[in-house]
């Protein structure tokens, strides 16, 4: 999406409006109560493509499903990878001697860096936010994707620290990182913590030089994979980090197990604990 002086950031859209084939039954009931039916699928679709289907960062009312609105934000997350699928491209262009190919993946990079700084660091709380395009202003829905620009080493000093503190005193929970503070019933809200989170938020505490936290973080999310697999005999695809007694929940199907990312974030992370000891 185009924004001021040539920068531009990226959503989550998609072409269709209409019901989800996986879910037709679910989507064609929720839009009776949504203001524009046709405008609800596609924001509802969008979700789906961003991977945190569903969460309070994408709801108008975080209680109401139906006010979905996801095309209308410009994620942190979202533009933080693409920043670094850039700087990546960049660097594999030089690596093959291509100057016209790394230069032009440079300008994307530092486009997409401008951006992340100037639209989605709130000024006033210095935190890293999803942008709200149509209201002109950062969200009022602090998650863990504040991490992705830290992690990333796109924000460093000043411009990392209340995204860190906010990471450390306030999501930062007895099992790990939570999604959010919101209690809505979406999976990707509180008391829900994810592999993948966990993975971003560790790297960032770790390259920010916050290595105490970051091994905070990984104690307790791997001391909660392996009580919950000594209660179940299986790895989660996602975990309650807030109450460690009870299981994860929220979300449109039973609580996964046998995931991949969550084997692997424990591993790399049990493996980072023993070589920090």
């Amino acid at each position: 999406m185009a924004l001021e002086e040539g920068l531009y950031l990226f959503r989550y859209s998609d072409a269709l409006q209409t019901p989800r084939p996986e879910s037709y039954r679910e989507d064609v009931h929720l839009a009776k109560e949504a203001e524009d039916p046709l405008a609800f699928y596609q924001h509802l679709r969008a979700a789906c493509e961003s991977g945190w289907d569903f969460s309070s960062r994408w709801l108008a009312d975080p209680m109401k499903l139906s006010s979905i609105r996801t095309a209308a934000l410009l994620p942190v997350d979202l533009n933080t990878l693409l920043y670094q699928h850039a700087r990546i491209a960049a660097a594999a262009a030089a690596v093959l001697g291509d100057g016209v190919g790394q230069e032009r993946w440079q300008q994307r990079q530092e486009i997409l860096r401008q951006a992340l700084l100037r639209y989605c660091r709130d000024a006033a709380s210095g935190l890293f936010l999803d942008y709200d395009v149509e209201q002109g202003r950062c969200t009022d829905v602090p998650s863990a994707a504040m991490a992705f620009p830290i992690w990333a080493g796109l924000a460093e000093g000043s411009s990392a620290a209340a995204s860190l503190d906010f990471l450390e005193q306030v999501l930062l929970k007895p099992g790990g990182i939570v999604c959010t503070q919101v209690y809505s019933g979406q999976q990707w809200d509180a008391p829900n913590g994810w592999a993948p989170l966990q993975w971003i938020a560790y790297q960032a505490f770790q390259r920010s030089g916050r290595s105490s936290v970051a091994r905070l973080l990984a104690s307790r999310w791997c001391a909660l994979n392996e009580a919950v697999y000594q209660r179940t005999g299986k790895m989660m695809e996602k975990y309650n980090v807030e109450d460690l007694s009870l299981e994860a929940g929220g979300g449109e199907y039973p609580v996964q197990d046998g995931f991949g990312w969550t084997n692997g974030v424990y591993l790399a992370l049990r493996a980072a604990l023993r070589t920090d000891a």
